[in-house]
């Protein structure tokens, strides 16, 4: 593990340095990520690299799958989107111009009107907030100076005054410990909010989501008293009902976590992964469910061999990717809040699934082959808008970060 972590980070390292990735070494990382990822529980740290290290190492792979390219970069649906490529983070409109805001980063998120890019130092990953245009930069998270210790998944308070993160350590016998981290962004004072499993999410400006180590109940956290209070637990009679009618033959649910709320911190429904607990982790069963001021709203259990991934995309459109490790055949689900009823979107998502700024186009990605279809019924109808094209494809731009106005 630590010999791994450590060629890793040499990598990508060289990747961004010299614009080119070592190739062996990062699809083989790559697939080993595939076949390791599971259910709700959290990815180890070679996990996350990969999907680093890959975005960097197949940012120019064309794919030969034949499909029709957007010609010469258009795209349906408006607004942008934000790429990176051989640790260039850019800009491409519809119209095909392009705008590169920042070089020497291998992963950014757009989070408001800021944008939250990591690049390396030695072996550790540091992270800079800036605008989308590149401008006024500065640094938000600094590396971490022991060996074995790596920061990840940066969110910002919606305040703007803090930022929190996880801090995976590694441990003896390749063993992982995630805790979860605040940084006061005006005074730089860190505070340890302890261990924690699965996804985290701001309540408020003071207040975090995350899961229990055990991954059987989510906590919220008072970032001024590390005080943990229980929100939800896996055996709450609503949920245990909600599950068994989603998945009527899996069993008791034993494992939740949290995919967000649909309207920002702390507002609108919430998404939950509730999955069983069988020997195999692969065959969790998973399903998602919406809960909203106490009450189980929605139910969702797309057909799935294994993984269920699912996030909220622009418009309250919630987006699920269903598939199985790296072998093909990953699909791309949408549905809303208002209906429990899913629609098939395409047989593509591996790699990762945004929504445009309206919510009526999606884009899914396989490597760094982008294929953009329109958001079917009943969920475009949901919304108040359909659109209507045929699907179109996109290669070789990198990797997918964010689409906005």
């Amino acid at each position: 593990m630590t010999d791994l972590e450590t060629r890793l980070r040499e990598g990508m390292r060289d990747a961004v340095a010299d614009q080119s990735a070592p190739p062996t070494l990062m699809r083989g990382v790559y697939r080993r990520h595939r076949r390791r990822t599971g259910g709700m529980i959290a990815v180890t740290l070679v996990a996350v690299l990969a999907i680093i290290a890959a975005a960097i190492g197949v940012a120019d792979l064309t794919g030969g799958s034949g499909h029709r390219t957007v010609s010469p970069a258009r795209f349906p649906g408006g607004g942008r989107l934000l790429f990176v490529n051989r640790g260039e983070l850019t800009w491409l409109y519809p119209d095909g111009r392009t705008m590169t805001v920042a070089r020497g980063y291998f992963d950014a998120s757009v989070q408001g009107q800021t944008l939250v890019a990591e690049r390396l130092v030695g072996h550790h990953g540091v992270f800079d907030e800036m605008s989308l245009d590149g401008s006024r930069r500065r640094l938000l998270i600094p590396a971490e100076r022991a060996r074995g210790r790596d920061d990840f998944s940066p969110k910002l308070s919606p305040d703007g005054q803090r930022v929190a993160y996880m801090l995976q350590i590694l441990l003896p016998h390749g063993n992982v410990q995630r805790r979860l981290v605040v940084r006061d962004l005006s005074t730089g004072q860190v505070s340890d909010l302890g261990p924690f499993s699965g996804t985290f999410w701001w309540q408020g400006s003071s207040t975090l989501l995350a899961g229990t180590p055990d991954v059987r109940a989510l906590v919220t956290i008072d970032i001024t008293s590390s005080r943990r209070t229980t929100y939800l637990a896996v055996t709450d009679p609503a949920i245990v009902a909600a599950y068994d009618s989603a998945r009527p033959t899996a069993g008791p649910p034993a494992y939740i976590s949290a995919d967000g709320w649909r309207d920002g911190p702390g507002q609108g429904p919430l998404a939950l992964s509730v999955s069983t607990a069988v020997p195999n982790m692969n065959l969790r069963r998973p399903a998602e469910l919406l809960y909203d001021q106490g009450v189980i709203t929605q139910r969702y259990a797309p057909p799935t061999p294994q993984q269920l991934n699912a996030s909220w995309g622009t418009h309250g459109l919630l987006l699920f990717q269903t598939g199985a490790g790296d072998v093909p055949g990953w699909d791309t689900y949408v549905a809303t809040a208002a209906s429990s009823t899913i629609a098939h979107v395409l047989p593509w998502g591996q790699t990762g699934v945004i929504s445009n700024p309206t919510g009526t186009v999606i884009a899914m990605q396989d490597d760094s082959d982008l294929a953009f279809a329109a958001v079917p019924q009943p969920a475009c109808s949901d919304l108040g808008h359909c659109e209507h094209f045929a699907a179109k494809f996109l290669s070789g731009r990198g990797r997918l970060l964010a689409w906005t106005n």
